[in-house]
């Protein structure tokens, strides 16, 4: 049932056959429906997916405790999911989906799951393919320590189980895992009889198989170690049957996880007896790659998976020195867009860096490099500039890195820098072509090498080359990985610094001082003096030194200062006179003084003199936008009238990039426009999506998705009743395509006064006052209590007012209980009632079964029942108001 109809009074949860999702409206009417208190709609399945299971939650790994078994612990890449296939068939797991609370998602690769066998999620790490005969995979799914609820879909999205937990109180340093094994309620490890250990990924609780009856191959030995060439680089390995077979030969299929290091043959046969052998050799290279662990796996029909680990000692491989002076030292994929790489000029000479080319080769393109006759994708090049003195470093980053340097303070910006760790980053000379690489640091598209790493150069060796499948990982002695906090935490003198080399040397420094770093927008006190002071005299003079970073519309200062002589010059800073309501701002500006001075940054704060801006006269208004991570991107209108609102006539509209002023002119056409129909209650919220949204909100849960939520930080957003002009503008969030204002970042209107203009040239940034930046991590942690949260707004009442509210539905299938985490019933008298027809009135009773009612710490309650799909295969719910309720 796609539409439905009912009084303004109450909340309607619907139990309807299977396929169906939860789906949230928060506040909202179309055509037909007056939904002022409808909140939520709840659709269960009617039959359950019994055949997968998920079995254990690990989400607190113990201090210490290497879980995933790739060699190091990490409170993150050691969490896991255990997912168990308890039907008597193979699934194909291929399309199937988990999901996290905050909404992010992993689908999983093709993957055929046996009867009673386990699959393994990660979250990260280098784990081995199977462990204890599970299936092993990287999930990237984070779980929550202080409260997560993850859900398990299949390929159509259908959701087969939701598992959920309120903090790590309720399994610190061990596994939630169900009690009995498949079929109980989860409990915590330490509470489980007969549980072995803190956790078990691909066991049972008491440390055995699934299923016992599959007989085993064994390997052995066990593990083995070999050199990479010479005597001693094969070992001879054993495999033996756990049981005689039905019929004669057994195939037995083998795989290296690492074929460039160590081979073995496809398979082998045993035509007789429970035994047969193969060979594992290692294989030379000429990589410095040191020593390098790998896994051999054995698969056959009817016995259980085995592996076997080897290591292969490298032969001392010396490698081959760099010809190029100019080589990338540094890789750093940090959070959000903080990418970096960093060049060095490790010869003893001045380099004009005019002739080099930089690239990134991204994705499934990412090993084209290697090949004679492709070029990298449109944006992905920069020709460098300047010269380069000996031992000095430069950075390259994109226009929204931050941390642990803002993109003011480096010395290119490029989209380069958008990269992820599959991107392969190549330094040519004169053009682009493999037998002119200057320097290259590669990852494969498959093995993703580089995601949430970095990685700092220690000698000058070669550390790539043009064979297909090799990375980074090939050249261990050269590229040493680092801890990406490390990096940000680390002082100039460290290698680890972005911007410093071992293998050169430490670029001079300046300093930025002054004694009031903070003006007023007028008045006396709106001008301060600074002093830049260089730390030692420079090759030559003049010293020209230039500003980064700034919004020109607050503040004044000259373009450039030189140093003529000494070491110090001064220069002033004024703030700008305007009548907007900008509202105090914190001003970040970069200084740099060429590429063989590090550069630097200093902040400033101007205080607002207090201008404001007439009241809107429209009832609805823009009142949140949020342009978040890939296309997570959120528009949120608010009623903020106390009169249910007719949107037809209303209009609202997008103007892209180069078009993002455009709006301005009389007979501009917008990128895209949608007309508004149907109601929206007084105090009603209503939100904007595209069809790719799942964080924060999914798509699904949005009353309106279109393509108006594909938007970029340069797109304005405009809405009009009646005509697309000036004259019939109501409202409006406006950015500039060259200052790209709202890239990766949210606002949140705070007052009802006019919000932009029709100047050019002017912004969200002009009316501080009324539009308040928020971090997509602020929105993404806020709750209904707060104006960031996506479907409330003070302005709108739906905060104040304590309506009714229906904050999240849960249902747990194992149980058939249902959860309401709702708002606003603290001083109501309200009922949960049950009909098994929605359109008579007369039908609605209490639920007989009765509910529960408790408090939860962030002020909302929880009301909790039972349902019986079973004897009830279509049953409706609803919340009713029982004081405002209309008959």
């Amino acid at each position: 049932m796609r539409s439905i109809t009912t009084d303004r009074k109450t909340i309607t949860i619907y139990h309807l056959p299977l396929g169906w999702q939860i789906h949230q409206v928060r506040q909202i009417s179309f055509e037909n429906m007056n939904l002022r208190n409808f909140l939520a709609i709840l659709l269960i399945p009617s039959n359950l997916f019994a055949d997968l299971v998920i079995n254990e939650v690990l989400f607190d790994p113990a201090p210490g405790n290497d879980v995933n078994q790739d060699g190091s612990y990490d409170p993150n890449d050691d969490e896991f999911i255990e997912i168990v296939n308890t039907g008597p068939l193979a699934v194909d797991l291929t399309g199937y989906q988990l999901a996290d609370a905050g909404g992010d998602t992993y689908t999983f690769p093709s993957l055929i799951l046996r009867p009673l066998e386990a699959v393994v999620l990660f979250r990260g790490g280098n784990p081995p393919a199977r462990l204890n005969d599970a299936e092993v995979l990287i999930s990237d799914i984070g779980l929550n320590n202080d409260g997560e609820t993850i859900t398990f879909s299949d390929n159509t999205f259908n959701v087969i189980q939701t598992v959920s937990w309120a903090s790590n109180s309720e399994a610190e340093d061990q596994s939630l895992n169900r009690d009995p094994d498949l079929t109980g309620n989860f409990a915590a490890a330490s509470s489980i009889a007969g549980f072995s250990g803190t956790e078990t990924p691909g066991l049972t609780t008491s440390g055995q198989f699934f299923d016992p009856s599959i007989p085993l191959l064994e390997l052995s030995p066990a593990s083995a170690t070999i050199n990479e060439s010479g005597a001693g680089n094969t070992a001879d390995i054993t495999i033996t049957l756990g049981a005689a077979p039905d019929s004669y030969p057994v195939e037995i299929d083998l795989e290296s996880s690492e074929p460039t290091e160590a081979s073995v043959p496809a398979s082998i046969l045993i035509t007789s007896g429970l035994t047969g052998t193969f060979t594992v050799s290692a294989i030379d290279d000429d990589n410095p790659d040191g020593t390098q662990a790998l896994t051999i796996t054995a698969t056959s029909p009817n016995y259980r998976t085995t592996t076997i680990d080897i290591e292969v000692d490298d032969d001392a491989d010396t490698g081959t020195l760099l010809s190029s002076p100019i080589l990338i030292t540094q890789f750093h994929e940090g959070p959000g867009d903080s990418n970096y790489i960093e060049f060095t000029n490790v010869s003893d000479q001045a380099v004009d860096l005019t002739n080099y080319i930089m690239t990134g080769w991204v994705t499934a393109d990412t090993e084209f490099f290697k090949e004679a006759g492709n070029i990298p994708r449109a944006g992905r090049s920069l020709s460098l500039s300047g010269t380069l003195q000996p031992g000095n470093s430069v950075v390259l980053t994109n226009d929204r890195a931050s941390t642990p340097l803002p993109s003011g303070s480096a010395d290119f910006i490029s989209e380069i820098a958008f990269f992820n760790g599959d991107d392969s980053m190549v330094l040519y000379r004169d053009e682009i072509i493999p037998a002119n690489i200057a320097d290259a640091i590669s990852f494969t598209n498959d093995g993703n090498e580089g995601t949430g790493r970095g990685f700092v150069r220690r000698n000058k060796v070669v550390g790539y080359d043009l064979q297909s499948g090799t990375s980074v990982r090939d050249y261990d002695d050269v590229w040493e990985e680092v801890n990406i906090e490390d990096v940000e935490n680390a002082s100039p003198e460290s290698d680890l610094y972005l911007g410093t080399s071992a293998l050169g040397q430490s670029r001079p420094l300046f300093n930025v001082t002054t004694d009031r770093d903070t003006i007023s927008e007028s008045g006396p006190n709106n001008s301060t003096n600074y002093t830049i002071t260089l730390s030692e005299a420079p090759a030559s003079y003049p010293v020209i030194i230039s500003f980064s970073g700034l919004p020109s519309s607050r503040i004044s200062l000259p373009p450039s200062v030189e140093i003529t002589n000494g070491l110090e010059a001064t220069f002033t800073i004024t703030g700008i006179n305007d009548t907007y309501p900008n509202g105090d701002s914190q001003i970040s500006i970069g200084v740099r003084a060429g590429l063989n001075l590090a550069p630097a940054n200093f902040s400033l704060t101007v205080l607002d003199d207090g201008d404001t801006s007439p009241d809107s006269e429209s009832p609805i208004l823009f009142t949140q936008l949020v342009d978040g991570l890939g296309d997570y991107n959120y528009i949120e209108l608010s009623n903020i009238s106390n009169q249910d609102l007719d949107l037809e006539g209303y209009i609202i509209t997008s103007w892209n990039t180069t078009l993002a002023e455009e709006f301005r002119n009389i007979g501009a056409a917008p990128f895209r426009q949608v007309p508004l129909s149907g109601v929206l209650p007084a105090g009603g919220v209503l939100i904007i999506t595209n069809a790719e949204a799942t964080a924060l909100i999914p798509a699904g849960q949005v009353p309106l998705v279109n393509d108006l939520g594909y938007f970029n930080g340069d797109d304005s957003f405009v809405l009009y009743l009646g005509e697309v002009q000036p004259s019939d503008i109501v409202d409006a969030i406006t950015f500039t395509d060259a200052g790209n204002e709202g890239r990766g970042i949210g606002f949140v209107r705070s007052s009802i006064q006019q919000g932009y203009d029709l100047e050019p040239g002017t912004t969200v940034l002009d009316f501080g006052a009324i539009w308040v930046p928020a971090t997509i991590e602020e929105i993404k942690n806020a709750t209904s209590d707060l104006d960031a949260f996506l479907g409330t707004s003070s302005l709108a009442g739906s905060i104040a007012s304590e309506a009714l509210a229906i904050i999240s539905v849960q249902f747990d299938p194992q149980t058939n209980r249902t959860s309401f985490i709702v708002r606003g019933i603290s001083n109501k008298t309200w009922q949960l009632q049950q009909s098994s027809d929605l359109n008579k009135a007369d039908t609605w009773s209490e639920v007989p079964q009765g509910y529960s009612r408790s408090a939860n710490d962030d002020g909302s309650e929880t009301i909790d029942f039972s349902i019986s799909p079973e004897a009830e295969p279509k049953q409706f719910y609803r919340l009713v108001d029982m004081e405002t309720i209309e008959e």
